[in-house]
């Protein structure tokens, strides 16, 4: 059996920048070895602290990039970013810490 070198890997990215305390921005990209699966896909996002809380959800446009403005936990915390499966498209996840924004008081 081959399998896809990890650099092939289905993934997804985040980056998370606040905004003011408990307010921000989540951004990134679906990436996929089939291109069909990272377009228009649903991502969710869930706050890992407070058991498994969903924070909220978007979609992907038609290059696998997403945003949401949305709630962002305390900084240190982590949040899990979730594309579920669909079809023939397998479930993409990470897990991200919230970081420390010197800019927000």
């Amino acid at each position: 059996m081959l399998t896809a070198p990890a650099a092939f890997a289905d993934k997804i990215k985040v980056t998370i920048d606040t905004d003011a305390p408990g307010q921000g921005r989540y951004s990134g990209k679906v990436k996929t070895k089939k291109n069909k699966c990272a377009k228009r896909r649903e991502v969710q996002v869930y706050d890992q602290t407070a058991g498994e809380f969903f924070i909220g959800s978007t979609r992907t446009n038609g290059k696998g990039r997403y945003h949401l403005f949305e709630f962002v936990p305390q900084p240190g915390q982590q949040v899990r970013v979730v594309a579920p499966r669909v079809k023939r498209c397998p479930t993409v996840s990470t897990i991200a810490a919230v970081p420390e924004d010197p800019a927000v008081p």
